[in-house]
């Protein structure tokens, strides 16, 4: 039985993320909790990313592969205010 899926997803702001305050970033993150919430992803942390070309990194857990990724980055919106991003996936060993 395969474990649950992490998405470790580094992003950098479009130029329309780069205008946007931290309030404006923070209701964009409220908006995305909530769609997260109903596609059954959690959202176990948010940060500035150091050590990378991106500009911050988020960490997604979900019980099935990328779909459900792919959907809350539409339904959130996500391409306003990032340019690009780049993910990693990590699957969770099964145990015996």
């Amino acid at each position: 039985m395969a474990g649950k899926y992490k998405y470790i997803v580094f992003s950098s702001a479009s130029p329309a993320g780069n205008e946007m305050s931290l309030k404006e970033w923070n209701e964009y993150y409220a908006k995305e909790d909530k769609i997260a919430e109903k596609l059954g992803i959690s959202i176990l942390f948010r940060g500035w990313a150091m050590g990378v070309s991106e500009d911050y990194v988020t960490v997604y857990e979900a019980d099935k592969y990328v779909d459900e990724l792919v959907k809350l980055y539409l339904e959130s919106g996500r391409g306003t205010y990032v340019s690009s991003s780049r993910t990693i996936t990590v699957v969770s060993i099964p145990e015996e």
